[in-house]
């Protein structure tokens, strides 16, 4: 999974910031406060908040990867097929 793809499946949180960030921005700058700070503030926590997702993307990504080693390590630790460990029984006609 690429950060991307992992990205695509937190549109709509991510949308619904950006509207919330863009109508506090549009406040602020509309009860007078500088314009160079407001647009300060909205890049700041742009870059914090894309720093939090590359942060769950890895995580998530590592959490999956130790997951499949695991899986992978358990199956090649078990040398014995199902059908070795339960006899089948012979049709006899």
């Amino acid at each position: 999974m690429s950060f991307f793809t992992f990205l695509e499946e937190k549109i709509t949180e991510i949308l619904f910031q950006l509207f919330f960030l863009a109508v506090v921005a549009f406040l602020l700058i509309f009860y007078g406060v500088d314009t160079l700070f407001v647009v300060s503030l909205v890049i700041l926590f742009i870059s914090i908040q894309g720093l939090f997702q590359w942060c769950l993307y890895r995580k998530k990504r590592n959490a999956s990867r130790r997951q499949a080693s695991f899986s992978t390590s358990k199956k090649q630790k078990n040398p014995f097929v199902t059908s070795q460990l339960i006899p089948i029984p012979q049709l006899t006609g």
